[in-house]
């Protein structure tokens, strides 16, 4: 039941009341939720009270408006942050999502001046580079490149990359990707699917995507060059100060 003699608005609990129950599970994703009469009838307010409710909660991305048929629950999105390098499968796990992964490229190359040059690759190292499409829940949601040292890496060739490969380099190296380190760059912009991607998206070559580049450091040590191609639609991005720390 709502308060009424709260100093919070009626629409601002009605929000926080139907997200709670998304995120509850009691209204699922792709269900339709209840119309805007049912809802004044729910919660005893006005109509307006209820559009901004929505208007909010759509904003946000928990629903979705489908023209002439209803406002949906959207699956959930992706929240990645920024600052601290979280991988795909721990942020996965954080939204309730199941990830998983398909192996589309694992070779050995020269590379490009740009990925030597970040790696500080000796002249005769070459490149792991894996490409892999990660899903959550089994919709494909980004496609991911990642350009290692064949000398200190090479061993990922052999490895199941289907799971973590932050999990992986933990176990074999002791190293852990996912902690702060302020030599850590990532770079953040928008572009269109294209064909290729839109292929492995199974969505419109227009549809947005979030680019991603990174270089991740341990330590004083560059690891890998990172380039993730993320679906628009299923992530959002939390930009975190360098001051405040936060568990990922």
């Amino acid at each position: 039941m709502l308060n009424q003699n709260s100093t919070i608005p009626l629409y601002e609990q009605v929000k926080e009341s139907i997200k709670q129950k998304i995120e509850q599970k009691e209204w699922t994703e792709n269900s339709r939720v209840p119309s805007e009469i049912e809802l004044m009838k729910m919660y005893e307010v006005s109509r307006v009270t209820v559009r901004n409710a929505l208007t909010i909660l759509v904003d946000e991305g928990y629903l979705e408006k489908k023209q002439g048929i209803g406002t949906f629950v959207s699956k959930p999105r992706i929240k990645k942050i920024i600052f601290h390098r979280a991988s795909f499968t721990q942020s996965c796990v954080k939204a309730g999502l199941k990830p998983s992964a398909q192996v589309l490229k694992k070779e050995v190359i020269e590379g490009k001046n740009y990925h030597r040059k970040n790696l500080q690759l000796e002249a005769d190292d070459k490149i792991v580079h894996i490409e892999r499409l990660r899903f959550a829940d089994n919709d494909p949601v980004s496609l991911e490149h990642m350009y290692l040292s064949y000398k200190k890496y090479g061993f990922l060739l052999w490895e199941d990359l289907n799971k973590s490969i932050y999990s992986i380099i933990k176990e074999r190296m002791n190293v852990d990707l996912t902690g702060e380190n302020s030599r850590n760059r990532n770079i953040l912009s928008v572009e269109k699917a294209g064909s290729r991607m839109a292929k492995n998206f199974g969505t419109a070559p227009s549809e947005p995507v979030f680019v991603m580049e990174t270089l991740i450091y341990a330590e004083d040590e560059p690891v890998y060059v990172g380039k993730d191609y993320c679906l628009g639609s299923r992530f959002c991005y939390e930009v975190i100060p360098t001051n405040h720390r936060v568990d990922i």
